[in-house]
């Protein structure tokens, strides 16, 4: 039996080398260039932009983590807590700029070691898309419309001009 040192010639340690290169150039043009996985759901809206949740709420009709999607770039949603959910139901603005979404805060509120109370908190938000950020939170859940001058009517019949700057 050979000796460690003399199966390392140079001749070996150069093939060593190229098979190293070979498989780290191999892990970078097939490594993954989004999040590890598929989405939990993907919903096309209008001007190609996708939206994107990555995690679904087990035993809900709710996801987490929402991203935008514009060609093979994948945004984070400014202004949009990953820890809270949404319902699937979007609203698209008729020019395809803004989207009308839930942003709903689930969890406990602990009153003592013992003692705590679930809490549930629905509010709606109006995300840029362009800007995949929120410009607007509202204190209701997203019961109503787009009218045609891009204006959100909410069931209330109140008229909440879109600006683009954040607003609560």
């Amino acid at each position: 039996m050979k000796p460690w040192n003399s199966l390392l010639t140079p001749a070996t340690i150069l093939k060593l080398r190229i098979f190293i290169c070979l498989m780290l150039l191999n892990c970078i043009v097939f490594a993954q260039t989004g999040p590890a996985g598929h989405p939990a759901l993907s919903v096309t809206l209008k001007k190609g932009y996708l939206l994107v949740f990555l995690e679904k709420v087990q035993g809900a009709n709710l996801y987490r983590q929402p991203r935008i999607k514009l060609g093979r770039t994948l945004r984070k949603i400014k202004g949009y807590d990953d820890n809270n959910v949404s319902s699937p139901v979007l609203k698209v603005s008729p020019d395809g700029s803004y989207l009308a979404m839930d942003h709903i805060i689930m969890g406990y509120v602990y009153r003592s070691e013992k003692d705590s109370v679930y809490h549930e908190n629905y509010s709606c938000v109006i995300v840029d898309l362009k800007k995949a950020a929120v410009i607007r939170y509202l204190q209701s859940d997203c019961d109503g419309a787009w009218d045609e001058n891009r204006k959100w009517i909410s069931n209330a019949n109140r008229h909440l001009p879109i600006s683009g700057k954040h607003s609560q």
